[in-house]
């Protein structure tokens, strides 16, 4: 989280210092730039150590074995398929319209140092509210965090479509950053309750691939939809995918009520 918002304060400086660096190629120090941030942050990530392993207390009674389930049974499950919608959505959204921000405001006549403001304070809108929202949804519950995200997903929507202006640009990135947070923690500790101890590793990884498979496809879709039918259908492209993750989340929230229900749990 911390790193999100150093990203979000260092990066607007080094989009617009770099995108002039190679002579007669526009944009193409950017490009520069990043592969030199990825290869400080591999030889960072080549000094951490895994911590060894707690020993297990055996006792004098045989631990008891967990079982682990098939991944279709656990993707069968209403709280997996939320937690999927809900991740995966957010972050296909989320990548669908920030993609696209910068090169939307500069074909609306907007400068670089503008564009690159817009992404600023639209990072810190997708970080800062993560020292937070994790206690919201402990205490409120994922589905109602969930929603909320997606009612200020919309919200974002709603002022991208209404103008052109620099303020327009700015709130709704800010919403569309605090919109991704709300659902995709929310998603996430969905897909904590999916999921055994033993079964953890493999439902995790099923996860990352759902979720970067739908981010992926957002990214292919973005300029195209930018290019062919302008900002406005960006923005409303991810309507409905915002419609199904809300509906998606009050179909699961309603089947555990009447799980508990039937159960007597509180």
């Amino acid at each position: 989280m911390a790193g999100g918002v150093l990203a979000a304060l260092i990066s607007p400086t080094l989009s617009v210092w770099s995108k002039d660096l190679i002579a007669g190629s526009l944009y193409a120090g950017s490009y520069l730039v990043v592969v030199v941030l990825g290869v400080i942050a591999t030889a960072t990530l080549r000094l951490l150590r895994a911590a060894p392993a707690p020993a297990l207390d055996t006792g004098s009674a045989p631990l008891a074995q967990e079982t682990p389930r098939t991944l279709r049974s656990i993707a069968a499950q209403p709280v997996f398929i939320a937690a999927i919608a809900n991740a995966g959505v957010s972050h296909g959204t989320m990548i669908l319209v920030m993609t696209t921000t910068p090169l939307a405001m500069i074909g609306h006549a907007h400068l670089m140092q503008d564009a690159a403001s817009v992404i600023q304070w639209h990072v810190l809108g997708m970080f800062l509210p993560a020292f937070f929202s994790g206690r919201l949804v402990d205490r409120f519950g994922a589905a109602r965090v969930s929603i909320a995200g997606a009612i200020v997903f919309a919200s974002s929507i709603i002022l991208a479509a209404s103008g052109s202006a620099f303020f327009h640009f700015l709130t709704s990135s800010i919403l569309l950053g605090v919109g991704w947070n709300l659902m995709y923690v929310s998603g996430t500790a969905l897909i904590a309750r999916s999921h055994t101890t033993s079964e953890r590793g493999r439902v995790q990884g099923m996860a990352e691939l759902c979720i970067a498979t739908i981010a992926a496809l957002s990214a292919f879709s973005s300029g195209a939809l930018l290019t062919y039918f302008g900002w406005t259908a960006v923005n409303l492209g991810a309507v409905p995918l915002l419609l199904s993750a809300a509906c998606i989340t009050v179909w699961f929230a309603t089947t555990e009520r009447r799980a508990k229900a039937a159960t007597g749990a509180p």
